[in-house]
């Protein structure tokens, strides 16, 4: 996992107006990314994350405590291991199947249904390539 110190940061101005062009430069060119203001490092390539996540042995989340556990008042998922995890991932999960999904189906078809409501006049979509993947994106203003 190469490290490059590149100046850019994901806390800046530019990065929260519109992070998804970064997102391949940090994958390309700053994989291991060090923010210096929070003294954190973000891995921005699945392998890398895989690698981390599952390597206990190598890999701390103890630094969790420290930033997670004020905000959500005990230790996060991501900290826990073996029988601890699973039990609590398995409470995370139930968000995710069955019913809990399908209300969530029907949350994101609504929300889509009326942002993209504004547009069905004009009757097009301006089609870009974002992070290797195309992307449509509406746009309004023509």
């Amino acid at each position: 996992m190469p490290m490059v110190n590149s100046g850019f940061s994901i806390l800046s101005e530019d990065f929260a107006a519109d992070p998804y062009p970064h997102f391949a430069w940090l994958r390309d060119q700053a994989p291991v990314h060090y923010e210096p203001a929070i003294d954190s490092y973000f891995l921005s390539r699945y392998q890398d994350v895989k690698r981390v996540l599952t390597n206990d042995q190598k890999f701390t989340t103890q630094t969790l405590q420290v930033r997670a556990e004020p905000v959500m008042r005990g230790r996060v998922l991501a900290q826990m291991a073996g029988a601890e995890h699973t039990a609590k991932r398995k409470i995370v999960v139930r968000a995710f199947t069955g019913r809990a999904l399908q209300d969530q189906i029907r949350a994101i078809h609504a929300n889509a249904a009326e942002l993209i409501a504004p547009f069905l006049p004009r009757g097009r979509l301006e089609r870009v390539s974002l992070m290797g993947s195309s992307v449509d994106r509406m746009c309004p203003s023509d």
